[in-house]
């Protein structure tokens, strides 16, 4: 029985080590994607396919690292206790570099506040005397301004539903104007640019992501 439990507690071990791997690494692949379209935003090297092309990239990284922890063979890593087992002073150059220099040392003042499960006291306190305050409202005042804000709701519904058609006749009238106010070159770039919002039609692919499917 002890040779079984030290097996699972091994392969339990294992697992953890091998899911916060990837983890780390499908996190490094988000990071480098932000910090790179971060860089070309300050240096105003943005075209409007590239700006697509991030926002795609970044949305699948997202979404594989949602799979990633939603797999089955994922441990339940919140179930897990993260305990420092060495506090120091001095600068630590290992977690320095896993930190990206955000966490030089770790010391006993420090722990609470990068290895923190509860709100800090002062914004739990706060959050205990908003709870009573709204528990202490009686339930004929709850129940006036539930009506109220049913009726102000209502009486926007509808004056939205009454003068739907007037505002929509004035927006495209506005828009009318607009376009035929545009200069013929500034017209057929804004048509360009409907046509790759609506069908995604003149966009760019990278030779980067070409490669990679090769």
């Amino acid at each position: 029985k002890q040779w079984y439990q030290r097996r699972v507690a091994i392969t339990a071990g294992r697992d953890v080590e091998t899911a916060l791997t990837t983890l780390h690494l499908k996190l490094n692949e988000v990071k480098n994607s932000i910090q790179s379209f971060t860089s070309k935003l300050e240096m105003g090297k943005v075209v409007w396919p590239d700006v697509q092309e991030n926002y795609v990239t970044l949305s699948s990284q997202l979404n594989m690292l949602q799979k990633i922890l939603n797999k089955e063979k994922t441990p339940q890593l919140q179930n897990l206790v993260l305990l420092p087992l060495v506090t120091s002073q001095a600068e630590d150059n290992n977690l320095s570099q896993m930190t990206d220099g955000r966490i030089p040392f770790l010391t006993p003042e420090a722990i609470p506040n990068y290895l923190r499960t509860k709100m800090d006291l002062a914004i739990e306190q706060k959050e205990t005397d908003h709870s009573a305050a709204a528990h202490r409202i009686s339930e004929n005042v709850l129940q006036r301004q539930i009506l109220d804000i049913n009726n102000i709701s209502e009486a926007l519904s509808d004056m939205i539903t009454q003068n739907k058609e007037s505002w929509e006749e004035s927006v495209a009238g506005q828009s009318n104007n607009f376009n035929s106010k545009l200069p013929e070159n500034e017209q057929k770039e804004l048509n360009k640019l409907i046509s790759a919002l609506d069908t995604g039609k003149g966009l760019r692919v990278s030779t980067r992501r070409q490669n990679s499917n090769r």
